[in-house]
């Protein structure tokens, strides 16, 4: 079952990143660092994979955002 879950997240991401060019956003990516998480460069910011899925879901994966540097509040 858990590469089922996997094959939605790797289409969830995917989706995400393909979006991102359509904005006039700038990414590069995927990186993958030594402990094996994945890390994608986004505008002037890094972002894991975790976060840009986060973005995503909470619709907060806009031009605005980015140029925010996904500062978070708080």
């Amino acid at each position: 079952m858990r590469f089922f879950g996997n094959a939605k997240r790797r289409k969830e991401l995917s989706s995400a990143v393909k979006t991102l060019p359509d904005q006039d956003i700038h990414v590069t990516g995927p990186y993958r660092r030594p402990n094996g998480m994945l890390v994608f460069s986004v505008g002037n910011s890094v972002v894991t994979e975790a976060e840009l899925l986060q973005f995503q879901r909470n619709g907060e994966l806009t031009a605005t955002r980015v140029a925010e540097g996904f500062a978070r509040d708080g």
